[in-house]
């Protein structure tokens, strides 16, 4: 009776009960086991495991909006963890945790549901992936009612994906035309006998091939079909042809959200034009260096005018394409190595060229494959990819010290870490490195072009204002079009050129921001732990550092790096 008065009297005058903060791991186990269940497909292609039988996912509006609807349960959990009251590993846990949910929440501005084509992120370019990884996951036990099912699963993806695109016109929100288009054609080479979707048949076990083959036949290619007609022939002509995200209801704060989810940061336009124009300030000094270095000209204006006079080394088979590409591969994962703690063994680095659907909107990427191994695709008709010069400082961005680097030691540091530190794209870090790691081969003499150096400069740090001013409506397409070509040094007579820059903008708000920001912050820090150290600095650790937890927040990188020095020196940043 006591109590129940104190607690009774405490409770009138505003008392609070002491909530257990909740345990951060556990709310990201939480969180990872029904994302993989909410979207299996995008799951596999992130290396979590995922049910067989579930090929991929719901995505009707409804199940968005429950999805939603957790994710607001689990952010009003993570309002009750005291982040200083966490372990190092812990705050890393809580700060992707956190940070993915924030961005998927803020994104609702954007509304995709409603505007889902993607020419470069899509579900069509995934499918096949997380098809074949779902074969292998069900080890050789496939029936002919489970490939039945994964092609049940596809149709009824499109019907809904179908479905919501017609919400979108109503509502004013549509996937840009020339977007739509390319889509359209990456949905026909699925549908097509000849193509890997029917050839997954070949891993099945004999029942299930059998199966696969006749629903493909049956009901998946013709809908696959249908799709990209419907799309082609009644979507695509009433589709918008502005590309900037101003022509959308809303759109100012979808960029805000947009620049949100890729770096982790708010800014305004204002703030990223401002950021652009300190890094353009930095590379013109570093181009007005490199000039001087190799031409004895200091001048940046004359620098370019020389750099767009010199012939490009091309490459003119396809064939040539892919030899090169694996062969700078291989020497820079050699250049690369001292500079990193010894990695473990990687498997084998394929080169893949891009079909011919999907070169319209490509450059080059990499991902690393569910066995181990590492995916260099390019494309064989990019006029980047084919000059010798420009292929070679691609390959560093994507294989070492960049992306290949970043995957396989972050795998190999992470394999009993929590998955939600390499869940997903936080681009500020996973971009922000491979820009950095091409700027570090050009600082440590790994490539054999001296222009290299005057290329990357002469373009590097504009990219960000180009596209805030662009998606701010502070700059029309054919203003845009011709930023983007002057800053490749390219000329402005044909405005096509800048297509595929401004397609990826379109569908990719926010990512081609985040690239020049990480950069600069993991240079800056590089620059910051050097300077404090002195003899005591050294790459492998810095390296270390910085990729051994995944996906970070760039905040938790200044932390590591801030501890490292600490350790070392009593020597803190003013």
């Amino acid at each position: 009776m006591k109590l129940f008065s104190l607690c009774a009297s405490v409770l009138l005058a505003g008392c609070v009960t002491a909530q257990p903060m909740p345990n951060v791991t556990q709310l990201a186990d939480q969180y990872v086991l029904e994302y993989s269940r909410a979207d299996p497909l995008q799951a596999r292609l992130w290396g979590l495991e995922t049910a067989p039988d579930t090929l991929i996912g719901d995505n009707t509006i409804a199940a968005r909006n429950d999805w939603l609807a957790r994710e607001r349960a689990w952010r009003s959990e993570i309002d009750h963890v005291e982040p200083d009251a966490l372990s190092g590993a812990e705050r890393a846990i809580y700060a992707n945790l956190r940070g993915k949910i924030d961005s998927d929440i803020a994104l609702e501005a954007c509304h995709r549901e409603l505007w889902p084509l993607s020419h470069v992120s899509g579900w069509q370019l995934n499918l096949v992936n997380s098809l074949n990884t779902a074969v292998e996951a069900s080890h050789g036990a496939q029936s002919s009612a489970l490939a039945r099912g994964w092609a049940s699963q596809i149709v009824a993806y499109i019907d809904a994906e179908q479905a919501n695109l017609g919400e979108g016109l109503r509502a004013g929100y549509s996937t840009p035309r020339s977007v739509a288009v390319q889509v359209a054609a990456q949905l026909d080479a699925l549908a097509s006998p000849d193509g890997d979707l029917l050839a997954a048949a070949n891993e099945m076990s004999p029942d299930a091939a059998d199966a696969w083959r006749s629903a493909f036949a049956d009901a998946l290619a013709p809908r696959l079909t249908q799709y990209a007609a419907f799309i082609r022939d009644e979507y695509a002509p009433r589709a918008r042809t502005d590309r900037s995200l101003a022509a959308l209801p809303n759109g100012a704060a979808c960029y805000a959200a947009s620049i949100e989810q890729h770096t982790g940061m708010t800014m305004s336009p204002a703030e990223i034009a401002a950021l652009s124009a300190r890094l353009r300030a930095y590379a013109e000094a570093q181009l007005s260096a490199a000039g001087q270095a190799l031409w004895g000209v200091a001048d940046p204006d004359e620098i370019r005018a020389r750099l767009r006079a010199r012939p490009g080394d091309m490459l003119t088979s396809e064939q040539d394409v892919a030899e090169n590409a694996a062969a700078d591969a291989e020497r820079l994962i050699a250049a690369s190595a001292p500079y990193f703690p010894a990695i473990p063994a990687s498997g084998t680095l394929r080169v893949e060229l891009y079909p011919p659907e999907q070169r319209a909107g490509m450059v080059a990427s990499y991902h690393p494959a569910p066995d181990q191994t590492g995916v260099y695709s390019v494309n064989p008709e990019s006029e980047r990819v084919r000059d010798r010069r420009s292929l070679e400082s691609i390959t560093s961005h994507e294989i070492a010290p960049g992306h290949h680097f970043q995957a396989l030691f972050g795998r190999h540091k992470t394999d009993e870490a929590h998955p939600i530190l390499t869940l997903g794209l936080n681009n500020a870090f996973v971009e922000g490195w491979a820009q950095y790691a091409e700027m570090f081969a050009i600082e440590e003499h790994m490539l054999s072009y001296r222009e290299t150096a005057i290329s990357y400069w002469s373009g590097y740090g504009g990219a960000a204002a180009i596209e805030a001013a662009f998606h701010s409506a502070l700059a029309n397409e054919e203003t845009t079009a011709r930023a983007v070509l002057r800053r490749r040094n390219l000329p402005e007579d044909d405005l096509s050129l800048a297509d595929l820059a401004l397609d990826w903008m379109a569908v990719m708000p926010g990512q081609i921001v985040s690239y020049d920001l990480g950069a600069d912050f993991i240079r800056r820090l590089r620059d910051h732990a050097r300077a404090a150290l002195g003899e005591r600095f050294d790459y492998p650790t810095f390296h270390r550092l910085i990729l051994e937890e995944g996906a970070v927040p760039l905040s938790r990188l200044d932390e590591k790096i801030e501890a490292w020095i600490g350790a070392e020196t009593s020597v803190r940043r003013p």
